[in-house]
């Protein structure tokens, strides 16, 4: 089943949807009112030559600043996202995504949205998310178009919403081709895991451990929380996948809980949460 990007939600800020023009637009919009006007008001041919190549020249010196600009703010940011700055790097992002256009503005704002993920800001990621997914520049990056599907179906996992995580992941089957989104198994492993199929999670998760860490960084610990859950309800003993999670603090993995109450019980079990466990 297909599925509607439009009816994914936004983020309310326009620095942050999708820009109407790219950066060349601009570019080519502002070499033909230069050559318009040089045209209207300078008569000797050599002169019109002459402007008209100065005029190239410092348009795309312009173009080439803007780029280095945001480059720069960009990769500060995924550096603070990556050391585990979160704060830090969604201010770097924002202010990436305001300074850029098209596809430079579709990498910040998907990154941003991995900022919220790791942060357990379920329904700022999704609109961030959408975002993306509402512009016209994502199907350019193979990976990316596939790896945003992934995070919006455990956007969608995460929200108790197992129908729509299960079409995203068939989304990311259909834009993946050849290539694998190793993104995926958040979302896989959660929907395998809310429909009761325990033991797939246990063995799907067992032999890749390293490589999920590699790709997706401190949500890897959840994976490992979730094999441990698993572990749990086919009877045999959480502990070894807990001590594969670590570190972590008691809290980190509640937005996981937030629409799954069985696994929010697990956490509260184990004492992963700061959340008071319901009177039974």
């Amino acid at each position: 089943m297909a599925v509607n990007i439009q009816a994914l939600p936004l983020p309310r800020e326009r620095a942050l949807r999708p820009s109407r023009f790219g950066p060349m637009w601009v570019v080519w919009v502002l070499l033909l009112l230069v050559f318009v006007l040089m045209f209207i008001f300078v008569s000797n041919p050599v002169r019109v030559v002459m402007g008209a190549g100065a005029a190239v020249l410092v348009t795309l010196a312009l173009f080439v600043v803007q780029i280095k600009r945001w480059e720069t703010a960009h990769l500060a940011s995924v550096s603070l996202m990556n050391s585990g700055e979160l704060g830090a790097a969604r201010l770097g992002f924002k202010l990436a995504a305001g300074r850029s256009w098209g596809l430079q503005r579709t990498w910040s704002v998907y990154h941003l949205g991995i900022v919220e993920l790791r942060a357990g800001n379920v329904a700022r990621a999704l609109e961030l998310f959408g975002a993306c997914e509402r512009g016209r520049t994502m199907k350019r990056v193979k990976g990316l178009y596939g790896a945003s599907a992934a995070h919006i179906a455990f956007c969608f996992a995460l929200k108790g919403d197992v129908q729509m995580a299960s079409q995203w992941l068939e989304t990311v089957q259909q834009r993946r081709g050849h290539e694998p989104v190793p993104q995926a198994i958040l979302a896989e492993v959660m929907v395998l895991a809310m429909q009761g199929h325990f033991e797939a999670v246990a063995n799907m998760l067992e032999p890749r451990a390293a490589d999920n860490r590699s790709v997706l960084g401190p949500l890897s610990r959840l994976l490992n929380v979730l094999r441990a859950y698993a572990q749990d309800r086919l009877g045999n003993s959480p502990q070894a996948a807990l001590t594969a999670a670590q570190p972590y603090a008691a809290g980190d993995f509640d937005f996981a809980g937030a629409h799954w109450p069985d696994f929010a019980a697990f956490l509260a079990r184990q004492g992963l949460t700061t959340k008071p466990q319901a009177a039974g």
